[in-house]
């Protein structure tokens, strides 16, 4: 709020000093704002009506500003009264009231002593024509065109060096040099300083703008720093690998379209059924390596898409399509790293150890679950409610080969499904041949589909009303915890990723499945789970 002085005809306010504030002082060298100079006037605030109402009355009668109403104006919160209009410079005990300057003797410009204006005078533009006329009378009206220029003043320039008498240097800058005031030097030194930091200031800004902004702060320079920072950052294990699985995916990024949401789509720059070799839509502000490394640093870390926003010096909308553009771009390359092996890949790859117990082993199977937010549709709530996490959540089954590796992931059901309904829903019996040997946990009562299918099914035995279980049925539960244990330890790599690990908001449910695809394939693209 601008606080002014109230009296007439002055019209200090806070503005004015704040003006002062910025300006330079003469004296110091220095702004006002930092110097040591008073100020040229003060704003002093009305007595306060409870402690001092007689006072400020005094202070209304002496400003003597009438109202539509005749009276004398209220002072508002911003009204003040400046140093100028006290004698002895602010209010003091002998001086308490402003008596000074105060506007009597300027003519009223309230609306009772204003007079009507008058209409304005049509004046109509002058032509082209009359407007040389009117110069050329000028020039010839003109006393100095009608003195005549001595021959003698022409001669004296063509032999001799002409100086005036009084020539001073001017810097054009501010001042004069020639003067001897030592202020005025103080002033040119100071100019002069800074107009040498200004020149070393612009060179040093044409020198940056070279490169971009990022390569002071580069989060590219960070992440592939080391191996170890590749595999904490992004999930791949080493630089070798991360700069391989780039240029893998470079060729087919040039052509990627970008997503804008449902109801809007990236502009289409050429003709339907015309298609060009580059991008369609707007320019990138990242280059792909550093869109690479934001989504794989989400997928890891699980990060805000504003942090990750600040970090990449994008907005945040630009960072989420980044995201989703991405994520679905990476679950459609990387999907045939999820592949389901044939009989003979499968006996070659397998462990001795199981072997040795399982001779016909195909694949071992198990579901897991991610927390997600809980929605607020009533009946969303409890189709993904886990009774088993007693959390919203949504549920995929996994399928391993012997050697550890992902061959099989199904689409994500809510918590609420059975272990059986998503066995039977995924597709994964289609894929059984005959004489095949399934290990899974007790929830996967799914012996008579497979009976079908003339394969196998190896369950732990049953607990349930038991007290204890017979010897064999322990050292059989054994056996299998054994042999499923890999499963287990392939889901919880997956989980290395911690935006399946955490709780995933509501607006990531559509791309759950792209981001369980994605973590499969580069578990597998890891080292071997089981050793050989």
């Amino acid at each position: 709020m601008v606080r002014i002085c109230v009296i007439f005809g002055c019209g200090n306010s806070t503005k004015h000093i704040d003006k002062w504030l910025a300006q330079l002082c003469e004296v110091h060298g220095l702004m006002f704002g930092s110097c040591v100079c008073k100020p040229p006037f003060s704003l002093f605030p009305f007595p306060s009506e409870k402690k001092h109402p007689y006072r400020r009355q005094a202070w209304v009668k002496l400003v003597n500003r009438k109202g539509t109403d005749g009276k004398n104006c209220k002072p508002q919160t911003y009204s003040r009264i400046c140093s100028k209009h006290f004698r002895d410079g602010e209010p003091t005990e002998l001086n308490p009231d402003p008596t000074e300057l105060l506007g009597y003797d300027l003519i009223s410009t309230s609306s009772k002593g204003k007079l009507p204006r008058k209409p304005p005078l049509k004046r109509c533009s002058p032509s082209t024509s009359e407007k040389l006329e009117k110069a050329k009378k000028q020039k010839a009206d003109c006393p100095e065109a009608k003195v005549p220029i001595p021959a003698s003043f022409h001669t004296k320039i063509e032999t001799e060096d002409y100086q005036p008498e009084y020539t001073p240097a001017v810097d054009h800058s501010y001042g004069f040099l020639g003067n001897d005031c030592t202020s005025c030097k103080s002033k040119n030194d100071r100019i002069s300083k800074l107009k040498e930091r200004l020149n070393h200031l612009r060179t040093k800004s044409k020198a940056r703008s070279k490169c971009s902004s990022r390569s002071y702060f580069s989060i590219c320079n960070i992440v592939l720093k080391s191996d170890s920072s590749v595999n904490s950052y992004t999930g791949i294990q080493s630089r070798d690998k991360f700069i391989a699985f780039h240029n893998f995916l470079l060729p087919k990024v040039a052509k990627m379209r970008y997503w804008y949401g449902c109801k809007k789509s990236s502009p289409r720059n050429t003709p339907r059924g015309k298609r060009t070799p580059m991008k369609r839509g707007p320019a990138r502000n990242l280059t792909a390596k550093e869109e690479l490394i934001m989504v794989l640093m989400k997928l890891k870390m699980s990060l805000t898409m504003a942090f990750l926003a600040s970090l990449f010096f994008v907005s945040g909308g630009t960072a989420s399509n980044i995201f989703t553009t991405w994520i679905k771009f990476l679950a459609f390359e990387l999907k045939p790293f999820i592949l389901w092996p044939d009989k003979v890949q499968v006996l070659t790859s397998m462990p001795p150890s199981l072997k040795k117990k399982y001779p016909n082993l195909r694949c071992t199977l198990d579901c897991s679950e991610i927390f997600i937010e809980r929605p607020r549709n009533l009946e969303l709530q409890a189709l993904i409610w886990s009774d088993y996490k007693h959390h919203n959540t949504v549920k995929y089954m996994v399928a391993i080969a012997p050697n550890g590796m992902i061959s099989f992931l199904s689409k994500a059901w809510g918590g609420r499904t059975s272990d059986v309904h998503i066995t039977k829903e995924s597709g994964f019996l289609n894929l059984i041949d005959p004489h095949d040997l399934i290990l899974a946990d007790r929830a996967f009562t799914i012996k008579e589909e497979l009976l079908l299918k003339q394969a196998t099914l190896e369950i732990p035995p049953p607990s349930k009303g038991k007290e204890q279980q017979a010897p064999e049925e322990v050292g059989r539960t054994k056996k299998i915890a054994n042999a499923r244990i890999h499963v287990e330890r392939a889901i919880g790599r997956m989980k290395w990723f911690r935006i399946p690990k955490d709780t995933l908001p509501i607006t990531l449910i559509p791309l759950v499945d792209d981001i369980n695809t994605v973590c499969a394939a580069l578990v597998n693209l890891r080292s071997r789970l089981v050793s050989l």
